[in-house]
């Protein structure tokens, strides 16, 4: 899928393909990238965002979302459930030993 035809979806229609998206896909990593500036555009400025990433999120699946990185001591972060048909997923430095490598 081309990034003009997803924008072109609805919110619904968003979520459901979503999923169905490969960010080895050339088209569709276009997507993802395009999506992830957007969401940083839009949410980025909040002190308690230290990194924003759409792709594959790093648990079983796959499974497609936007990872927000949260460190320690930053304060709440105010995102919405989805964005452009992503899930968001809050991935906080205070729970995950790994989180320094996961923002590289």
């Amino acid at each position: 899928m081309k990034t003009k035809e997803y924008f072109k979806l609805s919110s619904q229609e968003k979520a459901r393909m979503c999923q169905d998206l490969s960010p080895y896909n050339k088209d569709e990593w276009e997507i993802f990238k395009t999506v992830e500036k957007m969401f940083f555009d839009q949410f980025g400025h909040q002190k308690g965002i230290e990194k924003v990433k759409c792709s594959l999120g790093p648990i079983l699946g796959p499974y497609n979302c936007i990872m927000v990185f949260i460190p320690k001591g930053k304060g709440r972060v105010g995102v919405p459930e989805k964005f452009e048909g992503f899930p968001i997923w809050k991935i906080y430095e205070s729970k995950l030993k790994h989180y320094k490598e996961l923002i590289k």
